[in-house]
Order: C-alpha cells, then structure tokens, then sequence
C-alpha cells in the first residue's frame, strides 16, 4: 500500500472541509435597482470571507460537522493528525481519525552504524458514536462517550546495518532489511468526563483493540564486497492487544494536566538470511507520556477543545523477542503538540 505524504494528508483534510463548507455555506447575492451601476465585490474575496466564517462557525460548534486536526513535531520526525465528526442527533455520531507519522534515527556504535525509517499511516472509522449525559460546558453532570469502530494501520520501515563481522574475510558487511505490515481490527473506545468543583473536572479516555490481523512482508539483504545473500517471508497472522489509556485533570478549564500510557504487542516473521527460512517474531512496546496543555475550551463536551497547545515528556520501553536472540531498548524524549 503506497503511504501518504504529510502533505497529501493536508490537502485531504482540506479537501473534507471544502466539500463540507459547499454543503452547508448559503451563497450571499445582492440584487441593484435597475438603471444603476452594478458594483460586485472580487469573487476572490467573497469566497475568502465566507470561509473564514464557515470555520469559525465549525470551531464555534455551530453545525453538526467538527474537526481537529494537529501535529506532534519531535527530534527524529513528525507526525500529523486530524479528526471529523457528524452528529445526527444529539445521542449518536460518527467520527473518523487518521494520522501520519514518519521519522528516521540513527546509531552508532563503533564499529556498527544503523539507520532506521518508519513511515506508518492509520485510520480509525467509528460509525457509532453514542452520548450521554449533559454536553453543555457548564453541566455538572457525568458526561459519558462511548465509540465503536475499527482500526487500519501501514507500516512500512527500512533499516540498514552495517559491521565488520566474520561474515567475509574482509570488507564491510551490509544488512538491509524492508518491512511492510497492515493491521486491522476491531476498535472501542470509552471517555467519562467527571466535574469535581465548579472549575475543576477529571477526564478518562481508554482505547482498546481486543485483536487484531497481521499482514507481514519481510525482505533481507546482506552483502559485503565479497558475496550476497537474500531471503523474504511473507504470511498473517493474530496479534493482541493495543491498549491507550489516559487521565486528565483541567483546572479552571483552560489548564489541563495530562497522562498516557500506551501497550501494544506484535506477532511476526522475519527472514533469516543465514539459515535461508524464517523465524517468529515478538514485539513488546510500552510508552508512559505526562505533561501539561493550555487550552481555549470549546463549548460542548463533546469536544476537547477549540485550540490547545501541550508540552509532555515521553518515555518508550520494547523488548523484542525471536528464537535467537532478545533485545531490549528505552529511550526518553520531550515532546511539543499542538492542534486545534
């Protein structure tokens, strides 16, 4: 599957809002008495004007359609996001969120160098969307969401290793390896929203995939100055679970202090150049990010915020496992978000 560029997810997401703006926008006409000069504004600056007011109306919870979109910028990549909703009434809704993310590292390590490019895209359809409780800003009350849907992932990476080794008598040996998988699987995902004082509330969010299907494609090569070998395994598979759960406390609702804890678990194949077969695979990835976000609040519950911007410390532990080896990694990282 081709991945999106960054780009073309925002040409996408302005495309969505065009149509939308076409659909509910009135065309404003003025009618001149007859004998009179007929004076029309730039049609450039009536169609800028009316689209200014549109999304001001969309931010302002006017209509029935929201957005949000955003982007995570950080040291080795970014990712950007953006989400829609229609509510069909005041109890039931749909929602799609997608993202893109793309990001590179680097390691060195004497006589070992390593590069690694990850570019993964996902979707996450919820064609049921159910509310309850109270969506006024104001309301004192429990407010409750509760989304059912699926969840798409692409993901494809490149890595290159390269060392000296026994693996020929001299020269310098390269290892590259080509990694496509697809993801697919049911989704749920359950928000409470908790007043606790007049400016105070509490907010919970926990998203579950219970399962899904792995879709693998794997190719290695190794070469050196000398002789080049390769081998590619290709198969599906079931993997469970990918877990999010957060915890928000906002004070005087444009304050929020913010945790989130992310698991996810892979099951795979991988080739084994050596051996000329394959082998399986076992990713564990735990992610714990806290930090903060200034907020302007939006008007319904049923929606974060209007503009927000957050700064949060991330920290990420994996542990690879496969019938040679185990490895294990950590790494820390400040990150900027903002999104609207």
């Amino acid at each position: 599957m081709h991945l999106f560029s960054a780009k073309k997810i925002i040409a996408i997401i302005s495309f969505i809002c065009l149509t939308f703006f076409s659909v509910f926008s009135e065309e404003a006409t003025n009618q001149t008495e007859e004998n009179q000069s007929e004076e029309i504004a730039p049609a450039g600056k009536n169609a800028y004007y009316n689209a200014v007011v549109f999304l001001k109306d969309v931010l302002d919870d006017k209509y029935p359609f929201r957005i949000d979109f955003g982007a995570e910028p950080h040291r080795h990549g970014s990712m950007v996001f953006g989400s829609i909703w229609y509510d069909w009434n005041n109890t039931f809704s749909s929602s799609i969120r997608g993202e893109y993310d793309h990001y590179m590292t680097f390691e060195n390590a004497g006589d070992e160098v390593k590069t690694n490019e990850v570019q993964s895209i996902s979707f996450i359809p919820f064609p049921v969307v159910l509310f309850f409780g109270n969506p006024d800003i104001s309301a004192r009350s429990i407010f409750t969401e509760i989304d059912i849907g699926f969840y798409f992932k692409n993901s494809h990476s490149s890595t290159n290793e390269g060392s000296y080794s026994d693996f020929s008598t001299k020269g310098f040996q390269l290892t590259e390896t080509d990694t496509n998988y697809n993801m697919l699987g049911p989704a749920f995902n359950i928000s409470l929203e908790i007043p606790l004082m007049k400016y105070i509330s509490v907010k919970s969010e926990f998203f579950f995939v219970p399962f899904y299907v792995l879709s693998t494609k794997s190719k290695t090569k190794m070469h050196d100055s000398t002789r080049l070998e390769s081998n590619s395994v290709e198969g599906i598979a079931f993997s469970s679970p990918y877990l999010k759960q957060s915890l928000c406390i906002d004070f005087f609702r444009y304050i929020r202090i913010k945790s989130q804890i992310t698991y996810q678990h892979i099951d795979m194949r991988q080739s084994v150049v050596e051996t000329a077969s394959d082998a399986k695979y076992s990713s564990h990835k735990l992610i714990l990010r806290y930090g903060g976000e200034l907020q302007h609040p939006s008007k319904t519950r049923k929606k974060s915020a209007h503009l927000w911007a957050g700064l949060y410390y991330e920290m990420t532990w994996e542990k690879n496992y496969s019938s040679a080896e185990s490895t294990s990694d950590y790494s820390g990282k400040w990150l900027l978000c903002f999104g609207t």
